[in-house]
């Protein structure tokens, strides 16, 4: 898919936004995960993540 389409053009943009997501907004992550390890694993088990 990529060789077939130039570099920096908007096609590719739109292209890969719709497959690896739109990484534009700023992220912001809630403030207990930054500080408090109970909410961190809470957080990550919600996003999918498994515990080592």
């Amino acid at each position: 898919m990529l060789s077939r389409l130039p570099s920096f053009s908007e096609a590719t943009n739109t292209t890969l936004r719709s497959y690896l997501g739109d990484w534009r907004d700023n992220i912001t992550w809630p403030e207990p995960v930054l500080t408090d390890l109970d909410a961190r694993e809470v957080f990550e088990l919600d996003w999918g993540l498994t515990r080592l």
